[in-house]
């Protein structure tokens, strides 16, 4: 069966979308992703897949999550939730997170909110480091 070819031209299309919608240059971008201006023109003309880390950079440029680019490229199952995160994670604190999220969604307290607002504005290495510490902090209440 294979894998699928991922949809460049779908993804390419919505960067540019999000590009113009927060009035940002090419360079801007690029810059933020720690790539060429050259290169990010390439994905956003849809002439190239970015790879991972790439990908995750651009959707945490824009506060987005990895798996809404790559919805756009592949056809994924919207029940999986594709960022996993680093190898801190076990499979059992996986399970956990997805069935967490499915119930959460709609019901998160102000407390919740404000952690995900200060979670927002972190780097992806502040992000990690904070995941980290929540994960070492509920193995330590148990």
């Amino acid at each position: 069966r294979g894998t699928p070819k991922p949809d460049t031209a779908a993804l390419g299309a919505k960067l540019l979308e999000l590009r113009m919608a927060h009035n940002y240059a090419q360079a801007d971008i690029a810059s933020a992703c720690e790539i060429d201006q050259s290169t990010y023109s390439i994905y956003e003309r849809g002439k190239s897949m970015p790879n991972a880390l790439i990908l995750f950079r651009i959707a945490n440029f824009y506060g987005l999550k990895t798996d809404d680019l790559l919805r756009i490229c592949y056809p994924l199952d919207p029940d999986i939730f594709y960022d996993a995160g680093g190898d801190s994670y076990e499979l059992q604190d996986m399970n956990d997170f997805l069935l967490y999220r499915k119930q959460a969604h709609e019901n998160l307290s102000d407390n919740a909110l404000r952690l995900l607002y200060y979670y927002s504005g972190l780097s992806p290495a502040g992000q990690r480091l904070l995941i980290d510490f929540a994960s070492f902090m509920k193995s330590r209440r148990n």
